[in-house]
This record gives structure tokens, sequence and C-alpha cells, in this order.
């Protein structure tokens, strides 16, 4: 189940000694997306990568490096890289840690089908099958897309943690297309789990198809809202997201440094 050579924690290691803190983290993702238009298989794609980050602490100054290869060679130039940007960072202050017992384990993952396992014909039929059942009378287009993404970890750092675990994100989104004279209604319901293909047993596959249908024709005839101020009622599931959405991206370092941001200059200020 875990292909990663604890070693490799082990030669990161060797190579901070001189270090007050180090750790790494290497990961390795195997992924399928396939995409139905209307009935029709549109792309079946297989998808992998690897690669490793890493960071060290020397003096209370951070460094850090990365690759995407996982040779020797790369590792060490990854370590290098890390000591540069300390070497070229001022002085810090250095505050006293704290003593952390290491821990060493591998991690099952919480689930009961290894997607990795399941055939791709499978992961088709899933996919059709949804495509199939959002297709209602009145219905003008749909598309279904399928995507697993499951990552083995390995997280270690010089003070003798060593632990692997793996990841897994199934999930298919079904959107549904719905013509009202001119006006087209686009609506799109997805499923997901940090888990494995059984999200995908007895009828979640057909439901969320007849759902995000079902919901999309009942747009047909709707008179749309006029702009201006209402007091409305909010789905509590969504409304951390629409304030993250609206403020916390807007808080971001970056966008504020570019002035992008709707909330420049108005640090005091009543917002919304």
């Amino acid at each position: 189940m875990f292909s990663f050579d604890e070693g490799l924690v082990d030669r990161f290691s060797s190579l901070v000694l001189d270090s007050d803190f180090g750790d790494i983290r290497f990961g390795r993702t195997q992924s399928v997306t396939i995409e139905v238009n209307n009935g029709e298989v549109r792309s079946v794609r297989r998808g992998s990568a690897e690669g490793f980050g890493l960071r060290i602490c020397s003096g209370g100054i951070w460094g850090f490096g990365a690759s995407t290869s996982l040779t020797q060679e790369s590792l060490a130039e990854a370590v290098k890289q890390a000591y540069s940007m300390i070497r070229a960072s001022p002085p810090a202050r250095v505050k006293r840690g704290i003593s952390v017992r290491p821990v060493r384990e591998k991690r099952p993952p919480d689930w009961r089908v290894d997607p990795r396992l399941v055939d791709t014909s499978d992961k088709l039929g899933v996919c059709l099958q949804a495509d199939s059942s959002s297709r209602l009378e009145g219905v003008s287009s749909t598309l279904s897309v399928y995507g697993d993404s499951v990552t083995e970890w390995l997280v270690g750092n010089n003070q003798g943690t060593c632990v692997s675990y793996i990841t897994s994100s199934p999930r298919l989104t079904v959107t549904v297309y719905v013509m009202d004279g001119s006006t087209t209604h686009v609506i799109t319901e997805s499923i997901g789990s940090n888990g494995g293909f059984e999200l995908f047993s007895g009828e979640a596959t057909t439901r969320v198809g007849v759902e995000v249908a079902s919901k999309a024709l009942r747009l047909v005839g709707a008179h749309p809202v006029k702009g201006g101020k209402y007091d409305v009622v909010l789905d509590p599931a969504m409304t951390g997201v629409y304030i993250h959405e609206a403020f916390g991206h807007a808080s971001e370092a970056d966008l504020v440094m570019a002035g992008a941001s709707i909330l420049e200059g108005k640090l005091g200020s009543k917002v919304g």
C-alpha cells in the first residue's frame, strides 16, 4: 500500500545535521478524470505527479526547497537552495522551541474501496449513469465529470518523526443547461468525499443527476430579481463560503500589494 522508502527521510536528516530543525514532505499522486457530454464520452484522462517540499530552520531563519524529482541529487540541491535562502536573510531573534516526541507510523486510509483498484470502465459507468439521469425532459444539455485523486504522503523531520499516510478525494459533478426563451439556466451539483469509491454505491449517482436537472427545470418561467437591497435568508452551509469569497480572498497580501483588493484603504470602515 505504501511505496515510499522511509530512508528518504533519513537521507534528508543527514543533510541538515547542522540546522536547528528541518522537515520534508514527499507526495505521489495518481488521478483519473472522465468527461461525458450529452451521453457521449468526451475524454478519459489519467495523470500522475510526484515531488517533495522541505524547510530548514537555522538560527531562527527559515529556508525552503522543492523538486518534482525524487533523486538524491534533487534532494541535495533543494537542501542547498534552502541554505542559500538562510544565508541571504538578515539575522533573527531565536526563541527556545518546545520538545515534541518523535512519531513513526504508517496510517492506513479510511476507505472501503481504493479508487486505484477500480477499473476505469466502472468509473466511466458512474459518469454515464449520472449524465443519463440528468437528461430529463426539458433539459437542453448536460455535462458530467468524474474525478478521483489519490495521494501517498511521507512526512518526516530531523527529530526522528516519519509518518506515511494516504489521502483520497473522489468526486462527481453534473451540470445541466435549460433554455427558457433567450435565457439559459445553468445549475451544477456535486458529490465528493475524503474517502473511497464507495461514495458512488447505491443510488447516489442517479440521485445527483435527477436533483440537478429538477432544480434547473424549476427555474423555467421564474422572474428575475430586481436589483436592490433585500433582507435574505442564507443557507448555513453556504454563509461561510460567501464570507470567505467576499472578504477572505480580498484580505490576501498579494492582492493588497497589487492594489486589487476591494478592502484597500477601508481599515476601520464598515463594509458590506
